[in-house]
Order: C-alpha cells, then sequence, then structure tokens
C-alpha cells in the first residue's frame, strides 16, 4: 500500500477507488464466455443439441432492493437454423448465500414460466417478461416480423413503392 493510499483509506474517496474493481463473481457472471459454458451445461434444450446458444450478451447487472439481479440476452437456433433472440433476467447469490437449490423446470426454454439455477453463476435465471409499456417490442425485434411489418407500411404509406420487397433487416434495440 503506498502512502497516499493509506491516507485514503476509510475516506469516501478511498471507499470510491475500492468501487473501481469488480468483484472477481462479478466479473464472472458479466463474462460472456463463462456465462456461455455454464447456460450450455444448464439449460436442458441447449445441453442435449435441441437449441445452440450462439451468443450471450450481458445487458445489466444491478442491485435493487438489497437483491443483485442480472439480464442476459441470448441468441438461439434451433435445428434448422433459424435464429431468436431471448431475454432472460436472474437473481444473483453473491458469495456466503446459501446453495442454490432449484429442481430443473418442467416449462420447456423460452416459454413464460420458465426457470432455471445455474449454481455455476450463482444465478436463479427466468425468461424476462415482455415490457407492458411496449407491446409491439416482439414484433420489432423479431427480424422476420420487423422485416414483413417494414414491408407492409411502406406499401401501404407510400404509393411510389407498391411492391418493394425487403430481404432482411436486423432489429437493434437501443435505449
Amino acid at each position: 500500500m503506498t502512502r497516499s493510499d493509506s491516507s485514503e483509506e476509510g475516506t469516501v474517496l478511498g471507499n470510491l477507488r475500492r468501487l473501481g474493481t469488480l468483484p472477481p463473481w462479478v466479473e464472472e457472471i458479466a463474462r460472456p464466455e463463462h456465462v456461455h459454458a455454464a447456460l450450455g451445461e444448464r439449460i436442458g434444450e441447449l445441453a442435449s443439441g435441441a437449441l445452440t446458444l450462439r451468443r450471450v450478451e450481458s445487458k445489466r447487472l444491478r442491485i435493487k432492493s438489497n437483491a443483485w439481479t442480472v439480464t442476459y440476452e441470448l441468441t438461439v437456433e434451433d435445428g434448422d437454423g433459424t435464429p431468436r433472440v431471448l431475454s432472460v433476467r436472474g437473481r444473483v447469490f453473491p458469495p456466503g448465500a446459501p446453495e442454490l437449490d432449484e429442481p430443473p423446470s418442467d416449462v420447456p426454454f423460452g416459454e413464460d414460466g420458465w426457470r432455471c439455477a445455474v449454481p455455476e453463476l450463482s444465478v436463479l435465471l427466468e425468461m424476462n417478461p415482455p415490457d407492458a409499456a411496449l407491446p409491439a417490442l416482439p414484433i420489432l425485434t423479431d427480424a422476420e416480423r420487423a422485416r414483413a411489418l417494414l414491408e407492409r407500411g411502406i406499401r401501404e404509406c407510400s404509393p411510389r413503392y407498391p411492391d418493394i420487397r425487403i430481404l432482411a433487416c436486423r432489429p437493434n434495440v437501443v435505449r
């Protein structure tokens, strides 16, 4: 410890400096490759090969009301290669919390009511419910449905493009 570090110990500035480095357990639940491996073992449809996990993106890790939560955006493909983006949220159990002891869900992955304990991440996951304030979001975030909606809208609203065909689109949700 340097002299300036010891003089800051216990001060507001010193305490803020300690927050500059994430604890290892937080880094692990945010690291996509670690999450990818853990989910591949724990989610039955991924472990069996019925679905393939193509991408994991950690969207949000926060503490609210004395509970840690995390949100992951998962890109999966079914047997014919059709991609889907699924949002799951989880309750995080920090070190020292009781062990996760949750039986596997009878509800298929991707459906309302699905839950999965992932002890490697110390997370209990469930499907993230759709945003009630944005009821069209599932349509707009599904590439094929969004493509059809845009195509129909342009045809109906612009007489100059009655035969427009949109080959593909890639939704990008931003805040």
